[in-house]
């Protein structure tokens, strides 16, 4: 699935569109369809943004929530990454071998935020699905409103 969130290109009319999903809306015509992902003010204290399940009602276990293409970067460019102020204490990039990376500053998935994987609030896991397209899939009920959590992993074994 692709990027389904709408931004207008305008910070401050983006930052009130992420601030007005009301998680109670009870819309008929929410129900059916793709699963539909909004970033807005995260649920946790001062982690930011987050991604949340805006439609439908609830999705099962084992549903692809997003597919997206990550840029495929070798060391030198994900170290600069890394090195920057910006990124520092946060997953930009993923580590696939000793030189090869993927940048995902850019996806959607990134506005996840992080779980551990062992806890009950992890509802997604991210696999690789090619050199450079990356899956988020639910791996247990989520239901609309949710917080989607994920494990950051820096690396992914069966990057090639």
């Amino acid at each position: 699935m692709k990027n389904t969130t709408k931004r207008s290109g305008n910070k401050e009319e983006d930052d009130a569109a992420d601030d007005s999903f009301d998680e109670d809306d009870d819309d008929d015509d929410l129900e059916d369809g793709p699963p539909v992902l909004v970033v807005q003010t995260s649920k946790i204290p001062n982690a930011g943004q987050g991604l949340f399940l805006a439609s439908p009602r609830f999705v099962p276990a084992g549903t692809v929530l997003i597919e997206e293409d990550a840029i495929a970067i070798r060391r030198p460019a994900a170290k600069l990454i890394l090195n920057m102020p910006e990124w520092h204490g946060r997953q930009p990039v993923i580590q696939g071998s000793s030189n090869k990376y993927l940048d995902i500053r850019l996806l959607l998935i990134h506005k996840a935020n992080h779980c551990p994987a062992t806890s009950p609030q992890c509802n997604a896991a991210v696999s690789q699905k090619g050199p450079a397209r990356l899956v988020m899939t639910t791996r247990r009920n989520v239901y609309r409103g949710e917080e989607i959590l994920w494990e950051y992993s820096p690396t992914m074994q069966e990057f090639s």
